[in-house]
C-alpha cells in the first residue's frame, strides 16, 4: 500500500475522531462554544492518534512505573477515583448544536435541541433559503385578510350569515381530519424507507469491514500476498464510494476517485466510465483476483478463505442493489398527488375560516384574537407544507439536503479503518505455532479441494 494513500486515513474509529461532539468544546472554556458551524476537515499529523506502543508507554509512565504490568495498570485505572468538575453539568451545553459534513447534518446535540435550540432554521422545514413556505404563508394571509374584511363588513350590517360560517367550519374539520390520516401514513411509509436504505448502506460498510478482516487472515506471509491483500481492500471501498455515486446519479465524473486513491489508473477509470453498472464490475473484479490468489496457492485454507471473502463480496452488491431499487421505486403518484391537493384545499379552507373568525374578533374588539388566529395559519402551513416537503427530501437521502446521508463522513470513516486495519495487521505481537506457505501439503491439499484436477489444469 502506497504511504500517500495510508497516511491521511489512518486513525480512530469516527465516533470519537475529528468533528464529532465529543471533541467540540471544554469544561472550562478555551474549547469552542455555542452554534459552531463544525465541518469534517481531514485529519492533520499533529491531530492524529498516538500509536499503540506510545499510548503504552504514557500509560506506564503515568502510572509511577514502566515496569508495571498490564493488569496491574488496569487495577489502577478501575480504581482511580472519577475527578469533581464543578462544570460536568454544563458540558453538554459547551457542545455545538449541529456538526456538519459539508451540507449534511452528520450529527447534533439532541439535549439542546429539544430544549432550547428548537429555534434553529438552518437544515428545517422553516429554512429561509427555502422561500416556498413563506411565499405560500403570505398567500393564505391574504386570503384570510379578504375573508375577514368580508366577515367584518358583514358583522357590522348584521347579515345573516351564520349559516356560511358553520358550513365553512365544518369542511374545515373535515377536510384537516383526511389530510392528518394521509399524510400520516405517507409519512411513515417515507421515514421507513429512508431507515431501509440507511440500514442497507450500514451492511454494506460491515461488508467492507469483515471483508477487510478476512483478507487480512487468509492472505498473509509474502509480499505477494501483502499486494493482493492492498488491490482487495481498495476495491472493497472502491465498491462502496460506487454506491454512493450511483444513489445520488453522478457517476459521469470518477475523477476525484483518482486523487483520493481508490482508482489506480486510466485503464480502470475507462472500465468504470463505459460500464453502465460500476459497482458490480468492482464486484467482479475482487471475485477474480480471489479465485486468481487460490489458483497460485497464495490464500492460506482456501477451502474455507474463499466461500467467506466471496459471501462478503456478495453481500456488498447486493445491499446496494437493494439501495438502488428503493430509489427507482417512488410511492405511486397518483396517491401523492391526491394527498397534494388535499394539504393546498385544506390550507385554502383553513385560511378562510381563521379570516372569518378575525373579521368577527375586529368587528367586537377582540384583537387578541386576530395574533392567535395568524399564529394558527403560520403553524399548520408549516406542519402540512413541512410534511409534504419531507416526502421529496426522503425519498433519495443520497443528495445534498441537510437531512440526507453525511456520506463524505462515511466514506472517509470506512476508509480510514479498513486501510489502518490492513497496515496493522501486516505485524502480528505474537509468534503463530504453524506459518503455512505456498509449498504447504495441507494447503495445496485444501487447494485441489476447491479447484478439482480438471479445473486446476486449465486454471494452473
Amino acid at each position: 500500500m502506497s504511504e500517500g494513500l495510508l497516511q491521511p486515513l489512518v486513525g480512530d474509529s469516527d465516533v470519537n475522531g475529528e468533528g464529532s461532539l465529543s471533541d467540540c468544546g471544554s469544561d472550562g472554556g478555551g474549547g469552542q462554544t455555542g452554534d459552531a458551524r463544525l465541518r469534517s476537515t481531514p485529519m492533520s499529523s499533529a491531530a492524529r492518534p498516538v500509536s499503540t506502543a506510545s499510548f503504552a508507554a504514557t500509560m506506564l509512565s503515568a502510572n509511577g512505573s514502566s515496569h508495571r504490568s498490564a493488569s496491574a495498570i488496569s487495577t489502577a485505572s478501575l480504581r482511580r477515583e472519577k475527578p469533581h468538575n464543578k462544570n460536568q453539568f454544563w458540558r453538554p451545553w459547551l457542545l455545538p448544536t449541529i456538526v456538519w459534513d459539508g451540507p449534511h447534518v452528520k450529527e447534533y446535540n439532541t439535549q439542546k435541541l429539544i430544549r432550547w435550540k428548537f429555534f434553529i432554521l438552518e437544515g428545517t422545514v422553516f429554512d429561509f433559503a427555502r422561500r416556498f413556505p413563506w411565499v405560500q404563508l403570505f398567500l393564505l394571509y391574504i386570503v384570510a385578510g379578504l375573508v375577514a374584511a368580508y366577515a367584518s363588513q358583514a358583522s357590522r350590517e348584521e347579515q345573516d350569515t351564520a349559516g356560511w360560517w358553520s358550513h365553512l367550519n365544518y369542511a374545515s374539520s373535515t377536510i384537516n381530519t383526511l389530510v392528518i390520516f394521509l399524510l400520516g401514513f405517507a409519512t411513515s411509509v417515507v421515514n421507513q424507507r429512508w431507515w431501509d436504505m440507511r440500514m442497507a448502506v450500514g451492511a454494506i460498510q460491515r461488508n467492507v469491514a469483515t471483508f477487510t478482516v478476512l483478507c487480512t487472515t487468509y492472505l498473509r506471509g509474502g509480499e505477494e500476498q501483502r499486494k493482493i491483500r492492498d488491490q482487495l481492500i481498495r476495491y472493497a471501498n472502491l465498491s462502496h464510494s460506487l454506491g454512493y455515486r450511483m444513489a445520488s446519479r453522478r457517476t459521469q465524473n470518477l475523477g476525484d476517485l483518482v486523487q483520493r486513491g481508490l482508482v489506480a489508473d486510466d485503464a480502470e477509470l475507462d472500465a468504470l466510465n463505459t460500464c453502465p453498472q460500476p459497482v458490480m464490475l468492482v464486484s467482479s473484479w475482487i471475485s477474480a483476483l480471489l479465485v486468481d490468489a487460490v489458483a497460485n496457492n497464495l490464500m492460506l485454507l482456501p477451502e474455507h478463505g474463499l466461500p467467506l471473502c466471496q459471501r462478503y463480496v456478495l453481500d456488498m452488491a447486493t445491499n446496494t442493489r437493494i439501495v438502488l431499487d428503493y430509489l427507482e421505486s417512488q410511492l405511486p403518484f397518483p396517491y401523492v398527488h391526491l394527498m397534494t391537493v388535499l394539504v393546498k384545499s385544506a390550507l385554502l379552507v383553513l385560511a378562510a375560516d381563521a379570516g372569518q373568525r378575525i373579521g368577527f374578533s375586529y368587528a367586537t374588539g377582540e384583537y387578541g384574537w386576530i395574533a392567535a388566529e395568524a399564529f394558527i395559519i403560520l403553524l399548520i402551513n408549516f406542519l402540512y407544507q413541512g410534511l409534504l416537503h419531507l416526502q421529496g427530501v426522503l425519498e433519495n437521502p443520497f443528495l445534498n439536503h441537510a437531512a440526507h446521508f453525511p456520506r463524505h463522513a462515511f466514506e472517509e470513516t470506512l476508509q480510514r479503518n479498513t486501510f489502518g486495519t490492513n497496515h496493522c495487521a501486516e505485524t502480528l505481537p505474537f509468534e503463530l505455532a504453524s506459518k503455512p506457505t505456498a509449498d504447504d501439503e495441507t494447503t495445496s491439499t485444501l487447494r485441489h479441494r476447491v479447484f478439482p484436477a480438471h479445473v486446476t489444469s486449465s486454471v494452473v
